[in-house]
């Protein structure tokens, strides 16, 4: 009896099988032949995928983001798995895009000066689709910056694009909040209660909890200079596309007013969580705040007493920052990113020294003295100095692999002609696969696997 090939298997029951399967062994599957890529990149079992209650569960992975630039060319950014410890897809953008946030399984890359569409991407499928343009940044004070972040709903399983958009002089602290349901045609509307504080863009991006953005804010003084220490944290949430500001703990102004704070917002096994960052001349301290999941009611007032922080750890970093850093303002420049790893060690970069502490069989005590980390120095490899390319590299955690392709983002066309050739296109591409997938003869030896692309 001739044995049964493997794509001899129905592809309805194919799909129900591999249905059933996390997106990581989905994404492996892809290479096994070109029938279950096929059956694998079929739209109607991406959204049966995404849709299962299996996707989105598990411990979130860690991206590092490299990205490559050279004078008056295209920005070259690839995004490889700390996790997996595999380069996953390399992205290529115009001058001036950076990554804003990670949503699910989705890069957001940005300009935050300029009008130009977002990009999203998908590093799973090696897909990228440019958004709808945002209107105009409209409003007083003056010249306008923008910051963009991608939300997804749980509840009503839609992606959100937001866009946060403020003036860049003195005059005015107000932030304008704009947001678009990707996949629809109703395009971009604007919220009507702007948020009276300015994001915080350098060093701490948007993150997704729970169907909720979080971006940390700060307040601006219209008739002095402006005070950037973030001391707010917006909260969007996406179903309702409402927005509230809380306090954040350990509030500046009950710290030495000439100590610099950054504030680094994350996601910690399913909670947000702040990294209080105060930098003093010596040993930097810093604290983990995670949000307590019910907030007592009058929580929107402006009084940090008012949201309940837990306190989760409390370090000092163990290093003495020189009166030359202090001075030109080095360490506060310096880049910094959080994640939890797999093996349950907090990471905290700052420039290119990562702190790293063991956080198994830690029994969160406020009242416990300060505990010092594991210093760990990054070795980077050399850059040639002759060329005129600048580098710089980010850590994201919060990222979820997802099949759902980011093209389903794009608008429903309106015009009539367009529709009837994308419908004609679509009917002749699967007529050209079916004939692809058609089994060889008996003595046809053509079972060639699919080129790997995962």
């Amino acid at each position: 009896m001739a044995r049964s090939p493997i794509y001899a298997i129905p592809r309805v029951i194919l799909q129900e099988i591999l249905v059933k399967l996390p997106t990581r062994d989905i994404a492996r599957c892809r290479c096994v032949s070109r029938i279950w890529r096929s059956a694998i990149r079929d739209p109607s079992f991406q959204h049966l995928h995404v849709m299962a209650s299996h996707v989105d569960s598990g411990v979130a992975d860690v991206l590092l983001v490299s990205e490559k630039l050279e004078p008056e060319r295209c920005i070259e950014a690839t995004v490889l798995n700390v996790t997996t410890g595999k380069t996953m897809c390399c992205i290529t953008n115009p001058t001036g895009y950076r990554l804003t946030n990670v949503c699910n399984g989705f890069l957001c890359f940005a300009s935050h000066a300029s009008n130009a569409p977002v990009v999203v991407c998908n590093p799973i499928t090696g897909e990228n689709q440019s958004l709808p343009n945002a209107p105009p940044s409209l409003g007083g004070g003056g010249p306008r910056r923008n910051l963009f972040a991608l939300g997804f709903s749980p509840s009503t399983k839609e992606y959100k694009l937001f866009r946060l958009s403020y003036s860049t002089t003195t005059g005015s602290s107000e932030t304008i909040l704009d947001v678009c349901t990707l996949g629809d045609s109703q395009g971009w509307r604007r919220h009507p209660n702007p948020c009276p504080y300015r994001p915080v863009c350098d060093g701490s991006p948007p993150v997704l909890v729970d169907g909720k953005l979080y971006v940390v804010m700060y307040r601006a003084n219209p008739h002095t200079r402006p005070d950037k220490r973030p001391d707010r944290l917006l909260q969007i949430d996406v179903a309702s596309e409402t927005h509230c500001a809380y306090g954040t703990p350990e509030h500046p102004k009950y710290e030495n007013p000439t100590n610099d704070v950054r504030v680094t917002a994350f996601e910690l096994c399913g909670e947000l969580c702040l990294a209080i960052n105060t930098v003093q001349w010596y040993n930097p301290k810093l604290q983990f705040w995670v949000m307590a999941s019910k907030q007592p009611a009058g929580s929107r007032i402006e009084d940090p007493l008012h949201c309940q922080w837990v306190p989760r750890y409390t370090f000092y970093l163990n290093c003495k920052l020189t009166d030359d850093h202090m001075n030109n303002n080095r360490c506060s420049d310096l880049p910094r990113d959080v994640w939890l790893d797999d093996n349950k060690m907090m990471c905290y970069r700052m420039g290119d020294t990562l702190y790293k502490y063991d956080t198994r069989g830690y029994s969160a005590n406020p009242n416990a003295s300060f505990v010092p980390w594991n210093q760990l120095k990054l070795e980077l490899p050399a850059t040639d100095q002759s060329l005129s390319t600048q580098r710089s590299w980010s850590v994201c955690g919060g990222y979820r692999p997802t099949l759902l392709s980011p093209l389903t983002f794009s608008p429903p066309s309106e015009d009539g002609d367009e529709q009837f050739e994308n419908a004609l296109l679509r009917a002749l591409r699967c007529l050209k696969s079916k004939q692809r997938g058609r089994p060889p003869s008996e003595h046809s030896n053509d079972l060639r696997p699919a080129k790997r692309i995962c």
